[in-house]
């Protein structure tokens, strides 16, 4: 009788004999740079030796080390999932010469096809964790907590931090208002000088002391639609970005956003009379803890009867 253990273990020493090593052929490997900088692309090259059109690349959460996220073995669905794309470079299942070959890459890099989830580019620094999941069938949904996704390996770490200090990038910065008091309707102008030129910042006025009254454009955009065109995954992003310039509220350039966040402005046009303060943001994702206030303030007039 031949017992299948004892072959296996025979054949085994025999290959340790002849080649020196043991090769076991990975299932799945997935290398990202890290530390990355922020708001630079963040490219994940992934090789799988049965890769199919439901593996896809997604960037989580990655909590302390007392919290449940902290564990890379540990499959994340469910857990909070910041950006995710196909084997095939999009958020479409379809098939490439990628998953032929069973190697290749994906980029995260806030430029249409989105592949924004539950949060905008560029991920604020700190650490996330990448993995390579696995939707169980056949259905186009995304964490959608109906159609599971299992973990292929391991995650990896993903550090994401500033080129820079913040108290440098908040030197080199500067935002204000052209004028110090506008007439009730009038048009506002705002200049402002960027520490770290980046996708996505942004300048919102708000009543002083009342933070949620605000409107807000993007910096590199001039407006709080974005710049992309790559329906139907448009993102509401802005991917042009400036150093320094001018942005204009009026009545065609401020309004309703479709998206949520910076979102909806709270106030329409022409914002009421008061006085009110303006902020630059580096940060489009909670929380905007880097960001630069002008140093004055400015008024709105009352409107003429």
């Amino acid at each position: 009788m031949v017992y299948p253990n004892i072959t296996l273990s025979l054949l085994l020493v025999n290959l340790l004999v002849v080649t020196g090593k043991i090769v076991v052929e990975p299932l799945s490997k997935i290398e990202v740079d890290s530390p990355a900088n922020f708001a630079e692309q963040i490219e994940v090259k992934f090789e799988s030796n049965e890769a199919t059109t439901n593996d896809y690349i997604g960037i989580y959460k990655y909590g302390r080390n007392n919290d449940k996220t902290k564990n890379l073995a540990r499959n994340p669905f469910g857990e909070k999932l910041h950006f995710y794309s196909y084997f095939c470079g999009s958020q479409d299942k379809v098939s490439c010469k990628a998953l032929e070959e069973g190697e290749g890459s994906v980029v995260f890099n806030g430029v249409d096809p989105s592949e924004a989830y539950e949060s905008h580019w560029p991920l604020n620094p700190r650490v996330y964790k990448v993995c390579h999941m696995r939707l169980v069938d056949d259905e186009d949904t995304v964490e959608s907590f109906v159609t599971p996704a299992k973990l292929i390996g391991e995650c990896k770490e993903l550090q994401v931090k500033l080129p820079t200090k913040k108290k440098k990038i908040w030197r080199r910065s500067f935002v204000k208002s052209e004028k110090e008091k506008y007439k009730y309707g009038e048009e506002i102008k705002i200049q402002f000088k960027s520490g770290i030129e980046t996708q996505n910042s942004w300048i919102e006025i708000y009543k002083t002391n009342r933070f949620y009254d605000l409107m807000w454009l993007y910096t590199g955009c001039n407006n709080v639609l974005g710049d992309q065109d790559q329906s139907p995954y448009e993102s509401n992003d802005c991917k042009e970005t400036e150093k320094k310039g001018y942005v204009t509220f009026g009545p065609e350039n401020t309004g309703d956003a479709e998206f949520s966040w910076p979102g909806k402005p709270t106030l329409d046009w022409p914002p009421p009379a008061g006085e009110y303060s303006i902020r630059l943001n580096f940060y489009y994702n909670y929380p905007k803890t880097l960001y630069k206030e002008a140093e004055n303030t400015f008024t709105v007039e009352e409107e003429e009867e």
